[in-house]
């Protein structure tokens, strides 16, 4: 019924502001999209309320890591994956595949630095 739904929806976003932090706290850690797989799995398929979480962990991340620094790099693979897992990148032309493609040889190459040592 009604009560049921509402009740799933205050999981729902519970769940999503839990996420939102663990991202923003442990963002740049290599474990925090295995850690948050099944979660996800959970949270995926519902169109634009799956597009909107994908934005809140970005900005969570982003709001903790600068960019351009090896934890914002970590931070933004986890994302990385965690919107390939979600199949956020099926629907995507061939065109903007190779666009896709092409930004993430030029963040290797940009991030090169910070491996150096």
């Amino acid at each position: 019924g009604e009560g049921e739904a509402g009740r799933r929806e205050a999981l729902v976003r519970g769940m999503e502001a839990k996420l939102v932090e663990y991202y923003k706290r442990f963002g740049s850690k290599v474990c925090v999209f295995s850690d948050t797989k099944s979660y996800l799995k959970d949270l995926g398929g519902r169109g634009q309320a799956t597009i909107a979480l994908v934005e809140a962990l970005r900005n969570a991340a982003a709001s903790a890591y600068a960019p351009g620094t090896a934890k914002g790099v970590m931070a933004d693979i986890a994302i990385k994956k965690a919107e390939r897992f979600l199949g956020m990148e099926k629907n995507l032309t061939p065109e903007q595949l190779c666009t896709l493609a092409g930004s993430y040889v030029s963040k290797y190459l940009d991030t090169l630095p910070l491996v150096k040592g």
